[in-house]
């Protein structure tokens, strides 16, 4: 899968309490263990259907529409590195998001390959959102990478990334001339899931 840990969101900190949205999986904040959600099964997940698009990326800007937008920006990856349809990447990726433009490039090498990605869904396990400044907002979510495979044009696995991964990622989202974009991504790895 396409993990690229670049610098972002410096200096976002929160100025308010954080909009919470948690899923039915979400590790308590005094856990030691990572969470350890139920797997979904790899055959139920088509990484080349493009993910439905929440009502909310529309507006009006808010910290729960934050929340959504952030969600579904991520849940792009898996689409764009099986199909490389990179528009709505493209559209709501920031001009000064290195993290964006690294999967952007990382796609392209993928497809000039003549090569794809299979599976590597994202479950978000926890997102919580915060005001920033006006119409901007800073946005943590934590998600479980489940395996992918490259594969070339036959269909022969060329990479395998078999395991799944907790991450987490500060995101800056940012409400500008009426739509999204997503100015900041700073992913880091919390450990394998059992």
């Amino acid at each position: 899968m396409l993990v690229v840990a670049l610098a972002g969101c410096a200096g976002a900190s929160p100025a308010s309490t954080p909009t919470a949205h948690v899923a039915s999986t979400a590790p308590s904040p005094s856990s030691a263990a990572s969470p350890t959600p139920s797997p979904t099964p790899m055959d139920e997940f088509d990484a080349s259907v493009e993910p439905v698009a929440p009502p909310e990326l529309d507006g009006p800007p808010s910290k729960e529409a934050a929340g959504e937008v952030a969600e579904y920006f991520m849940a792009l990856i898996p689409y764009i590195a099986a199909t490389g349809d990179l528009s709505r990447w493209d559209a709501m990726s920031g001009e000064l998001c290195k993290y964006c433009a690294n999967i952007r490039s990382e796609v392209r090498e993928i497809h000039l390959a003549d090569r794809s990605s299979v599976g590597g869904e994202l479950e978000f396990i926890e997102t919580l959102t915060w005001d920033h400044r006006p119409d901007q907002y800073a946005v943590l979510l934590r998600y479980l990478e489940h395996p992918s495979w490259t594969v070339d044009h036959d269909g022969t696995v060329v990479e395998e990334f078999p395991g799944r991964q907790y991450f987490e990622a500060d995101m800056l989202v940012i409400w500008r001339d009426g739509a999204w974009t997503i100015d900041a991504v700073t992913p880091r790895s919390l450990g394998t899931a059992l």
